[in-house]
C-alpha cells in the first residue's frame, strides 16, 4: 500500500501542567511530538521521508521551531486519506504561549490538500482557546452533561473495589454508609472530568 492510499491515522497528546515534566505544558514541544506521529507511516514500520531529510540537514542543529514542525506535518498529513489530531487538556498548555499550537492546529484545519479532523479537549473557564477556534466547527460538551456518566461510573468502581476487597476490607453493612461518603466525594471532586 502506497502513502497516498494510506489509511486514516491519528495522533495526539494529552497536556499536562506538571513540574516533573515541564514539555507537557510547551506548545514547541507538542508540536514536535505530533510531528514525530504524523510522520511514522505505520503501513511501512518506517518514517516518513521528510523527515528524514530534515534531520540529515538540522544534525547537530537546534530543535524544530513551530512553524517548521507544522509544515512537516502539513506535508504528511497530504498523503493520507485522512488525519486525526487530538490534543487533550489544551488549558494545560503554557496559556502565554498557547496560541503557538492554536495557530498551528488552525493551519492545518485550513489546508485543503488533506483532511484534517482535531479533536480539542479543554476547561471551558478558558475562553482564549474557545475565541480562537470559534470560527471552526466544533462540538462543545458541557461537563455537567455528563454527571450521570460519571456517578455510575464511581459507583461501579467502588463497588467493585469494594467487593474485591481492595477497598474497605471490613464487613460489608458497617462499610455502606462510608462507601456513599467515598461515592459523593469522587463525584464531587470530578467536577464533569
Amino acid at each position: 500500500m502506497n502513502e497516498q492510499q494510506g489509511s486514516s491515522y491519528p495522533v495526539y497528546f494529552f497536556c499536562a501542567r506538571n513540574n516533573t515534566e515541564p514539555e507537557r505544558a510547551d506548545p514547541d514541544h507538542i508540536l514536535r511530538s505530533l510531528m514525530r506521529q504524523s510522520c511514522y507511516l505505520p503501513e511501512e514500520r518506517s518514517v516518513h521521508q521528510a523527515l528524514k531529510d530534515r534531520y540529515e540537514r538540522r544534525r547537530g542543529g537546534c530543535s524544530l521551531s513551530a512553524p517548521d514542525a507544522t509544515d512537516l506535518i502539513l506535508e504528511t498529513t497530504r498523503r493520507r486519506k485522512t488525519t486525526y489530531i487530538l490534543v487533550d487538556a489544551l488549558d494545560e498548555c503554557d496559556r502565554h504561549r498557547r496560541d503557538v499550537l492554536i495557530d498551528c492546529l488552525k493551519s492545518l484545519l485550513e489546508n485543503k490538500q488533506s483532511v484534517v479532523k482535531i479533536f480539542v479537549t479543554s476547561r471551558s473557564s478558558h475562553q482564549d482557546i474557545a475565541l480562537a477556534m470559534e470560527d471552526y466547527m466544533g462540538l462543545y460538551i458541557d461537563a455537567s452533561r455528563n454527571g450521570a456518566d460519571i456517578d455510575r461510573y464511581v459507583h461501579h468502581s467502588v463497588e467493585h473495589a469494594i467487593t474485591k476487597k481492595r477497598l474497605l476490607p471490613t464487613e460489608r453493612r458497617a462499610a455502606k454508609n462510608l462507601q456513599q461518603k467515598i461515592e459523593t466525594s469522587l463525584c464531587r471532586g470530578a467536577d464533569g472530568m
